[in-house]
């Protein structure tokens, strides 16, 4: 027997659930199928997997479920303290990946990481589409600002004065401006070069705080502490993603110690 990864498409049709991904979007689609497995292939069933959660909860806080791969990654960087509580359905999107909108902003599954060191499920990298869309003048393919005002030395350049940015100064060199002090040291103990991403500016003012975006997600200092700021509604509206709470059904609520199990003590007394 031939053993392979499985492509999205088998994902999404044979992971846990996945019957019910026909309809996701609704309440039916809560059994998520972004499952790492492997698939046999000839019979195109699933065989193994790598130990991800089986057991799908609802969150009560926000009124949407979680299950998997994503829910795993949930647990593990602190529920809502991170990515936030979910506010949609996971769904694939047009791209093919499997998607969950969090408060914090959008998280995906890519089977592609899961094999190696790197975080495999990461914030959605749409900073660069919310910038690009305030900014009326629009972009060169080099990345500088359409209409001139750059500085070919420097490479750098900054919106001009009426733009939703003004004083923003951005840059298009590969790793992008440099993180804010205040935001430093958040940044990389947070494995921010993974879930967040780059730096997409340097600090601007954003909904009454001072912050930086990123590719994955919005950085504020509130009172000098950093944290993320909740965009994930701007995504859902912006991708035409159903935020409406689901009835919690027969799932359980969400709670740690569903997922506790009973070990024997390896050195008994």
């Amino acid at each position: 027997m031939t053993l392979h990864r499985a492509t999205r498409r088998q994902l999404l049709q044979f992971g846990a659930g996945a019957a019910a991904l026909t309809a996701f979007g609704s309440s039916a689609g809560r059994a998520a199928a972004q499952d790492i497995l492997f698939v046999d292939e000839k019979t195109g069933k699933r065989t193994e997997t790598l130990g991800e959660s089986q057991i799908p909860v609802w969150v009560e806080a926000t009124g949407h479920t979680m299950t998997s791969a994503l829910q795993d990654y949930w647990r593990v960087t602190g529920r809502s303290a991170f990515f936030g509580n979910p506010i949609s359905e996971p769904f694939v999107g047009e791209d093919g990946i499997y998607t969950q909108i969090m408060e914090n902003g959008a998280i995906q599954y890519i089977p592609e990481l899961s094999f190696t060191l790197e975080p495999f499920v990461r914030f959605m990298p749409i900073g660069r589409q919310i910038l690009k869309e305030r900014n009326p003048i629009g972009f060169r393919s080099d990345g500088r600002r359409a209409g001139g005002g750059g500085n070919a030395v420097a490479r750098y350049w900054s919106f001009p004065e009426g733009t939703l940015l003004e004083g923003w100064t951005g840059a298009y060199g590969e790793f992008g401006p440099p993180i804010d002090d205040r935001f430093s040291d958040w940044y990389w103990s947070h494995d921010g070069k993974y879930y967040l991403g780059y730096p997409l500016t340097t600090l601007v003012h954003e909904h009454g705080y001072s912050a930086q975006w990123f590719e994955g997600g919005l950085l504020i200092d509130d009172n000098g502490t950093p944290k993320l700021y909740p965009i994930g509604m701007e995504i859902a509206e912006r991708l035409g993603i159903d935020t409406t709470p689901v009835p919690q059904g027969d799932l359980p609520i969400d709670n740690e110690n569903l997922f506790l199990q009973a070990v024997a003590n390896p050195a008994p007394t």
